[in-house]
């Protein structure tokens, strides 16, 4: 954590700032890298005095718009300035990596989808951005806003995928512990905890949902079964997360508990997220089966939007059987447009099922996640 004053200094002014408007002709991805590199080498070359908001609001336009090959430049443009002791330069373009962390909050945040891996592009610039995304939890900043630390909690999962330095997660833990924190920002540290091999905070709710699926109340098992089976989800072990879904299934057909389409359709992202394939279209198709039957609500139906682009079934798109399951739910829709969508890179966000809030693809279903 060397680097905490530095990274947080040069943010103090904020980043709130209106939206440029649109070129009239998209750039390609080569125009597009050359306008960031020109960019950010305008930008390390300014005196402090000389960085405006405004400018530095096109630098992180820049970067963004040259995508993957962007980021590139940015992050080998810090080290160099870095090993090179060239400490303004350094300074305005660490100033320029921790806005685009800012901006790719904000990028998730308006979005239609979640998923694991969603800051995954980002890891091209650690160790500056994950250490900066550190002290925006455990040591927030007067600028950055409180009740929204919550949200960096998935970055620092997907940056720090096995847990950061053992004195930086003990950190994250005595937080999580911490009983004057906000409930949900402790349910949130406790499934990376768990994550990073920590499960101290999910063991007893693990073990009370295992103790209700074996008691005598068949409901209750049900219900208990889908619980687990989200929790497992929001702590990223997946393989059980699948094996729990199908009990979940199960045991709700046995007592007659209603099951919609979301239900099936968790069950297939769990299993495809544990290597699943065959499982996964298996739980698809009955996806697909409930979605078109006339006894479902419409604000019931999962959209075409969200087979063509979740990643998390992005092994279940590769499958033939998946483009005849899928022309089987959508007809002709799905050639005009999810066949076009399915090959884009999936939109960052939350997940919602029909784009219109009304009914979420969620299996956030534990408090807090």
């Amino acid at each position: 954590m060397h680097r905490a004053k530095a990274l947080i200094t040069p943010l103090m002014f904020g980043v709130a700032l209106a939206s440029q408007p649109p070129t009239t002709r998209p750039a390609t991805a080569a125009q597009a890298l050359e306008r960031a590199s020109t960019a950010l080498r305008e930008w390390a070359g300014l005196a402090a005095k000389e960085r405006e908001k405004a400018k530095l609001k096109q630098v992180v336009d820049a970067v963004r718009a040259a995508g993957k090959p962007g980021l590139s430049f940015l992050a080998a443009q810090v080290r160099d300035h870095e090993r090179g002791g060239r400490r303004r330069e350094y300074d305005a373009l660490h100033t320029v990596l921790c806005h685009v962390g800012l901006r790719m909050l904000d990028e998730v945040e308006k979005s239609e989808m979640v998923f694991a891996g969603q800051y995954a592009e980002l890891a091209v610039l650690q160790p500056h951005i994950g250490e900066f995304f550190v002290g925006l939890v455990l040591t927030t900043p007067q600028w950055f806003p409180f009740d929204r630390r919550w949200r960096v909690v998935p970055a620092l999962r997907d940056l720090y995928p096995k847990g950061p330095d053992t004195e930086t997660m003990d950190k994250v833990q005595a937080m999580a512990e911490d009983e004057l924190e906000p409930y949900h920002m402790r349910v949130r540290l406790g499934y990376a905890l768990a994550q990073w091999g920590r499960r101290r905070m999910v063991k007893d709710q693990i073990l009370e949902f295992q103790r209700t699926l074996g008691g005598k109340d068949p409901e209750r098992a049900a219900v208990a079964a889908r619980d687990l089976a989200a929790l497992y989800y929001a702590i990223r072990d997946y393989a059980p997360a699948a094996v729990t879904h199908r009990e979940y299934l199960r045991r709700a057909v046995e007592v007659e508990h209603p099951l919609f389409p979301v239900d099936y359709y968790n069950a297939a992202c769990c299993a495809a997220l544990s290597g699943d394939r065959r499982g996964g279209l298996e739980m698809l198709r009955r996806c697909i089966e409930c979605n078109v039957s006339d006894d479902i609500d419409s604000s019931q139906r999962l959209k075409l939007k969200l087979f063509a682009r979740d990643p998390e079934i992005a092994m279940l798109r590769a499958a033939p059987e998946f483009v005849e399951l899928m022309r089987r739910a959508f007809g002709k829709a799905w050639d005009v447009e999810g066949g076009q969508q399915s090959g884009r890179r999936a939109p960052d966000g939350k997940a919602g099922a029909g784009g219109s809030g009304s009914q979420t693809r969620t299996k956030r279903l534990v408090p807090g996640d």
